[in-house]
């Protein structure tokens, strides 16, 4: 909860700021003649990242609830486009990753196990310049494909769901700019995907029939470190002559 706490207040600290801009001033309350004309920051791009995925898992069966966790390499692509106004930027961003994590707890003979092969977001982003930095939060849509495993063999259970799930992303970072055209950023996500139950069958060695209802809740941390390349570069303003 403090995380997002952080997050809601750098959030405001932002939209303060932003709503200066557009009131007619920039953050020293000098009178901007054209606030939305563009900046550095301004316009469309592409990159890549790479970085670290750390999950948790909870599970719960018939009173007992179990937590696994996992750490992995995460690596992908992303692309966006930024709008500038004076000192503020915001835009749009998606991007999608691949990694391999995989918790599993195991408790009386039975292993519940949660992995993550991908995972994506399409998010907000908001943010203020400094010099050659850019400091945002961001928040949206974030998606995985999850697999849901039980091994009861007790019970005659060994069967695993896979599925798309969905849920939201939340976070910050920092970036900064090099030649107008590329930037490097180190940034925090936190990502929720909800709960989910499913159901298994089995059977066990002298035919009784067993079924089990397992609830899910899967979520997981990312720090990653990306570079980025603008799309398009701004033309430099030359005098003219004399």
């Amino acid at each position: 909860m403090k995380y997002l706490h952080t997050l809601a207040a750098a959030t405001v600290v932002l939209l303060s700021a932003s709503t200066a801009v557009f009131a007619g001033g920039d953050l020293k309350g000098d009178p901007v003649e054209d606030r939305c004309s563009g900046g550095r920051w301004e316009g469309p791009y592409i990159g890549a990242q790479v970085g670290w995925v750390s999950a948790d898992a909870d599970q719960s069966n018939i009173g007992v609830s179990l937590s696994s966790e996992d750490d992995a390499f995460s690596a992908g692509v992303l692309g966006g486009y930024n709008r500038q106004c004076g000192r503020v930027v915001f835009g749009i961003e998606s991007d999608i990753n691949w990694t391999d994590v995989e918790s599993s707890a195991t408790i009386a003979g039975q292993t519940f196990t949660s992995s993550y092969d991908y995972y994506g977001t399409l998010r907000g982003r908001l943010g203020i310049t400094h010099e050659d930095m850019l400091f945002y939060v961001t928040g949206g849509l974030a998606y995985a494909d999850v697999d849901h495993a039980l091994s009861a063999p007790a019970f005659g259970v060994n069967q695993s769901d896979s599925d798309m799930k969905f849920g939201y992303v939340v976070g910050g970072g920092i970036e900064f700019m090099r030649d107008d055209r590329w930037t490097l950023r180190a940034e925090a996500l936190y990502v929720d995907l909800g709960d989910s139950s499913e159901s298994y069958v089995g059977t066990t060695a002298c035919g009784a029939i067993c079924r089990a209802n397992v609830d899910w809740d899967d979520d997981f941390f990312v720090g990653r470190i990306g570079l980025t390349m603008k799309l398009h570069r701004e033309e430099p303003v030359h005098e003219p002559l004399k």
